[in-house]
Parts: C-alpha cells; structure tokens; sequence
C-alpha cells in the first residue's frame, strides 16, 4: 500500500474480520483448541497491522497540527509585529 492513500479502509476491513473472528472463537475453544489458536494468532496479525496503520495517520495528523500551529503563531507573531504593541 502506497504512504499516501488513506488507511482508514484497511483499518475498518480489519477490524470486522477481527469482530467476525471473535464471534466464532468461543465454539473452537470448545470444540477444535488447535482451530482456536489459528483464529487467535490470524487476529493478532490483523490487529497488529491496523496498529501500524493508526500509528501511520497518528503521526500525519500530527504534522498537519504542528504545521497548523506553526503557521497560526507565525501569524499571531506577524500581526503583533505589525500592530507595535510589543
């Protein structure tokens, strides 16, 4: 998957795949231990690449708050220049 395309849909196919898993994890403990395991191990994958791809848009989110905020203070900074207030 490419830096720059939206997770989000990732994120979202993982997380039902996960829930659909979980449904039918209480009968394998019961009735196939070994199945169990598989369907555990097959939903740790999936939830740890959605935590990879919620650490991806944590840190872009981040940039573009920092980038909003630097911006906005340059601003504020300007203008208080301007005025000759300070």
């Amino acid at each position: 998957m490419a830096k720059n395309k939206c997770r989000t849909p990732e994120i979202q196919k993982y997380s039902n795949e996960v829930r659909t898993s979980y449904d039918s994890l209480y009968n394998q403990i019961q009735s196939d231990p070994h199945k169990a395991l598989q369907t555990v191990q097959n939903m740790e994958l999936k939830v740890n690449t959605a935590i990879v791809s919620l650490k991806y848009i944590d840190a872009v989110l981040t940039l573009i708050i920092k980038e909003k905020s630097d911006k906005a203070a340059q601003w504020t900074e300007r203008k208080l220049e301007r005025s000759r207030l300070f």
